[in-house]
């Protein structure tokens, strides 16, 4: 655990799963498809991170890659497999009427009967056979997006035309794509063993950032709360946001989404000086990210001195990340000089 002035606060390493097939020597296809493969990488990645940073940095519990596009699978998407990156998925629905009848043809869609889902329960099960002392769970990396994303990745970029040339029809997509993420957020949790929140939630939607601070009140907050009252059971009252590429006009703005934790990741426009006077008014509390590809051309007094006015700024948290690129330019010393920054708030 960790402290500062008083207040417990959290330094961490975020371990991105590209590491795995990296140090795994696999390609991504096959760590996402063949589970003896995506097993074969495991034993050689936790051993191989294991040499590099000991106890220092536990590595991430043994799981399937995670996929974030189920839900857009549901609706009609194609996973882009490549051996070389993350599986994605390409807009496919032409205009707002397609995407609308699309949208309502996938209201009841059956995730018990979906091939993805099928795949993803052998990987786990074939996973908790193999290492055993890993507690694995029996599904997970089931992912979805939040609506405005969702809504992005069906259309492209023309969603944001639809906004201003159909805003009713675009309210109606939206509803459908909050309700619809909702139900492949439950079918995972009840699907892994575990039960439906009382009150709490969380979602990921950074192609919100780019709906106008004036029009969030009526693009956005709805159907982040239309999310929330279909993941839990009572009113929601404890709100994760993770959401990407704001800029300073739409932080005041977030007072209206009841935000209990707000984490802006990679958003290059914001300060912690834009963050700071919002605590208590915005959101509850705030994390701050140093990005994987900046930590690694940081000196140890830089990334020292992050850290310290991070912290000092009100922050929660302070996070950084390790992925496959930073094995291979060399840079995992500025890991360890991250962690060994943080020994000083160590209570």
């Amino acid at each position: 655990m960790y402290s500062y002035n008083g207040k417990e606060v959290n330094i961490k390493v975020e371990i991105y799963p590209d590491v795995v097939p990296y140090l795994g020597e696999t390609d991504m296809i096959k760590f996402v498809t063949d589970p003896v493969a995506c097993g074969d990488a495991w034993e050689k990645a936790k051993e191989k991170f294991y040499k590099e940073f000991g106890e220092a940095l536990p590595m991430r519990q043994v799981s399937p890659h995670p996929i974030s596009y189920m839900h857009l699978v549901a609706l009609g998407g194609k996973l882009d497999m490549r051996a070389d990156g993350e599986p994605n998925v390409h807009p496919f629905a032409s205009d707002i009427d397609e995407a609308l009848e699309l949208a309502k043809k996938a209201e009841n869609f059956n995730y018990e009967n979906m091939p993805e889902a099928d795949k993803l329960y052998e990987i786990c099960e074939y996973l908790g056979r193999r290492f055993p002392e890993e507690n694995v769970s029996k599904f997970t990396g089931f992912g979805f997006e939040g609506p405005i994303t969702t809504a992005v990745l069906m259309r492209g970029s023309d969603f944001y035309c639809d906004i201003y040339e159909e805003p009713e029809k675009c309210k109606e997509l939206l509803e459908l794509l909050a309700v619809g993420a909702g139900k492949c957020s439950n079918f995972a949790r009840l699907k892994s063993g575990g039960k439906i929140n009382d009150y709490a939630y969380s979602i990921c939607d950074d192609f919100a950032a780019l709906i106008p601070p004036a029009m969030m009140d009526e693009f956005v907050f709805p159907y982040w709360y239309k999310f929330g009252d279909t993941i839990t059971l009572d009113k929601p009252t404890r709100f994760f946001l993770h959401c990407e590429g704001l800029r300073p006009p739409h932080i005041e703005g977030l007072k209206e989404a009841h935000i209990n934790h707000f984490q802006p990741s990679v958003s290059p426009d914001l300060s912690l000086s834009d963050l700071t006077p919002w605590i208590g008014k915005s959101y509850n509390e705030f994390d701050w990210l140093c990005y994987a590809w900046n930590v690694v051309k940081m000196t140890d007094g830089e990334i020292a001195d992050f850290i310290e006015k991070s912290l000092a700024a009100g922050a929660c948290a302070v996070r950084t990340q390790i992925g496959a690129y930073a094995f291979q330019a060399g840079k995992t010393d500025r890991i360890k000089a991250w962690i060994k920054a943080g020994e000083k708030y160590k209570k």
